[in-house]
């Protein structure tokens, strides 16, 4: 069984984008490098944890901060641009 990041709702979604962008890589790219670190996930699966639709587990955080060349804290602590209601 794997440990869950708690949600950390659209401002998480929007760390794991902001970041990707940043690196110029497209969902299919970032996926791709993921199947390299031996950390598969499918293109759908990372939009869906980018749309917040699906848990994020601490070995999928793990994974996608190094693939992102990004701190683990970053993702998680990352202050979001999504407009509030």
């Amino acid at each position: 069984m794997h440990a869950v990041v708690p949600s950390r709702g659209l401002a998480g979604s929007d760390a794991i984008t902001h970041y990707r962008q940043l690196r110029e890589l497209t969902v299919d790219e970032l996926a791709c490098v993921l199947e390299m670190l031996d950390h598969p996930v499918s293109a759908d699966g990372r939009a869906e944890m980018e749309r917040d639709a699906r848990p994020v587990t601490v070995d999928d955080l793990v994974a996608i901060s190094c693939a992102l060349d990004a701190a683990p804290v970053l993702l998680l602590s990352h202050i979001g641009t999504a407009p509030r209601s």
